[in-house]
């Protein structure tokens, strides 16, 4: 079946996390404020060209120290020792193509590297376990990133609008995905989750028009509001025996499904395989099986 678009549905998506990221950004630009004012003589920057190397006088990395950098710098390698990047750092470095982050560092804040959108290349701390909310928001030119073991847990919008994303490893020990965490995502073709999965949030691969396949790990109860609501080539969703609860507009739009096979005791609420404006007789060519 050839693959289709629906760029209302993408902009749907971006307008149901535009506004909080908006609320988030300004809420940083205030902190950083304060930030720049206490710990800008802690560091020592050098740039090179259109390279950025950091040396730290301390293992925390502030936005405040390198936002003046942030319209040319292309490449930038944090050395070792750097435990910490602060929330916003690299966040609206459009030039940006590739950072290296050590594997010292274990937290990354929240919106690190929002709309990056020339941000093609990350290598990743194995030490980080968690994909903070808006960490990767809109950097769309990123194709491809591996996942290490050790993340458990992809915030909110996470991946929001990383429309060229087309390889994602996923890690296998991940337990949570919260809700928009891959919204936007158009080109991605296919999500492997991990078997110990416990959660995915709303909206988690809302507009994530290239998807085709979706196996959903055992242990998962719940599929919520919008999952994968306009995921329009979706053709074969697999549900857990351990699912109760599909809640609405949960598949709305997957015009591609043609069979969705459920287990008897799951409580499907109105619309979530058809959404509010498709009803079953317009669809003749989806089969419902109720598993026993």
């Amino acid at each position: 079946m050839p693959i289709q678009r629906n760029t209302d549905i993408v902009k749907q998506s971006a307008h149901r996390t535009d506004g909080e990221y908006d609320h988030y950004h300004k809420s940083t630009t205030r902190k950083t404020k304060r930030i720049k004012q206490m710990d800008l003589t802690m560091n020592i920057v050098l740039v090179s060209g259109t390279q950025l190397h950091i040396i730290l006088k301390s293992s925390s990395l502030k936005n405040s120290h390198i936002q003046d950098y942030a319209s040319v710098i292309k490449d930038i390698i944090i050395p070792d020792g750097v435990t910490s990047i602060d929330s916003g750092t690299f966040s609206r470095f459009t030039n940006l193509q590739s950072i290296t982050i050590p594997h010292s560092v274990d937290t990354i804040g929240e919106g690190t590297f929002a709309h990056c959108s020339n941000l093609k290349t990350v290598i990743l701390s194995n030490h980080v376990t968690c994909i903070e909310p808006y960490t990767f928001y809109n950097c769309s030119k990123m194709s491809c990133l591996i996942l290490s073991s050790a993340i458990v847990r992809i915030g909110s919008a996470a991946f929001h609008g990383c429309s060229e994303l087309v390889i994602l490893n996923m890690s296998i020990n991940l337990k949570y995905i919260e809700s928009s965490a891959f919204s936007g995502c158009v080109k991605l073709p296919m999500m492997i989750l991990p078997l110990g999965l416990l959660s995915i949030g709303s909206d988690a691969f809302f507009g994530c028009a290239s998807l085709v396949t979706l196996v959903i790990p055992n242990g998962i109860t719940h599929i919520k509001f919008g999952t994968c609501h306009g995921c329009i080539n979706l053709q074969l969703v697999v549900f857990p025996p351990s699912l109760t609860h599909i809640d609405q507009l949960a598949f709305c739009q997957c015009r591609s499904l043609q069979t969705i096979d459920i287990p008897e005791r799951v409580i499907v609420a109105s619309h979530a395989l058809l959404g509010s404006s498709i009803h079953l007789p317009s669809r003749p060519h989806l089969t419902i099986n109720f598993l026993l």
